[in-house]
């Protein structure tokens, strides 16, 4: 088999390579958008809930995670910017997220009534989801092999670059 052959063929594998981890990648984000992680206390079932029941829920709670992550506050007004909502909506998210403990206000200085001024923390429950799901995540993506098909695509990524340097 010559070079161009040889190139063809990989190719073709990287192709098929791609279209199963695609497949495989696919499976598991149908899976968490189903909400298939099972949920054995109440409050991670009803967080769970909460972020599955709209995407600008689950945004919300993911940036306040993320921010906790890196162990600070986020304002109103990031909040209102990242999720590209009225101010109304989100209103109604931190009063219902405060109000079932996911998330803590800081009143901003001068503030007489809202939340515009604020900014926001989420308690440890929402992170202890967080970290419960990611850990699914890995238990899932190492069940469909998904690391072993991204090693093989590039693998034959290396292989198809070592033989069109060679012409």
């Amino acid at each position: 088999m010559n070079a161009h052959q040889s190139l063809e063929a990989l190719k073709v594998s990287k192709a098929s390579l791609e279209r199963e981890y695609n497949k495989k990648y696919l499976s598991i984000e149908l899976a968490a958008k189903k909400g298939v992680r099972i949920a054995t206390e109440k409050w991670e079932r009803d967080l769970k809930n909460y972020t599955l029941s709209s995407q600008k829920r689950g945004m919300f709670m993911m940036l306040l995670v993320r921010a906790a992550y890196d162990e600070v506050s986020i304002s109103y007004k990031e909040l209102k910017k990242s999720l590209g909502i009225s101010e109304p909506a989100l209103d109604t998210m931190i009063r219902d997220c405060t109000s079932y403990g996911w998330v803590v206000e800081t009143k901003g200085a001068k503030q007489r009534k809202g939340y515009t001024n604020s900014s926001f923390q989420c308690t440890e429950e929402p992170i202890k989801q967080h970290d419960n799901y990611y850990a699914w995540l890995r238990r899932s993506h190492a069940n469909v092999e998904l690391k072993r098909v991204a090693s093989a695509i590039i693998e034959v990524d290396y292989l198809i670059a070592k033989i069109e340097e060679s012409f």
